[in-house]
């Protein structure tokens, strides 16, 4: 789970998150239920309101026999669930618009393992997608930082890796990532 907002409130919704053994067929209403309940204990708990209860989550849950990557957006009177599909991408923000014709090059240039020799040209291949990106989102936007965690995920097998990215440093993928593609 990669998130930003209320810590308080995050806290609360990791601990339902890691309750929760399966999910039912509306995993929507499920998500739902828990922001509701960790807004509420951020009330009684904290006197937070609800409009300070926020996050934005990116998660990957098994939902109806597979793994999905989902996004939820939890504001103070709404609650946003989407699935992000393979080979699309989710942005979330500080500055930029969403319809930035740079975000939509990236998006339209996102291409399956299957148009590569093998796994290292796909993922040397969309790392220099990420670095497009992020470098152009810091000349203007001054919540990127110089160094970021980038998440690789089998979405058939659920395992993944989480890799720490410096500017500085060159972009590797760990061994032990690529020995279970």
């Amino acid at each position: 789970m990669i998130s930003s907002g209320s810590v308080i409130f995050l806290e609360y919704f990791y601990g339902l998150i890691k309750r929760k053994t399966h999910y039912s067929e509306d995993a929507m209403q499920d998500f739902s239920k828990m922001a509701t309940t960790a807004k509420e204990l951020c009330l009684t708990g904290h006197g937070i309101g609800f409009d300070q209860s926020t996050a934005t989550i990116f998660l990957t849950a098994r939902v109806k026999g597979k793994f999905e990557l989902i996004q939820l957006n939890i504001r103070e009177d709404c609650f946003q669930y989407f699935v992000i599909e393979p080979m699309h991408i989710a942005l979330s923000m500080f500055a930029g618009v969403p319809d930035d014709p740079t975000y939509q090059v990236v998006a339209d240039a996102l291409r399956p393992i299957s148009a590569f020799k093998d796994y290292r040209g796909f993922y040397e291949y969309h790392l220099q997608l990420i670095d497009l990106f992020f470098k152009r989102q810091y000349s203007f936007d001054e919540s990127i930082t110089s160094k970021f965690d980038l998440i690789v995920q089998n979405t058939r097998k659920g395992t993944g890796s989480i890799v720490e990215i410096n500017e500085n440093e060159p972009m590797l993928l760990s061994r032990s990532y690529l020995s279970n593609q």
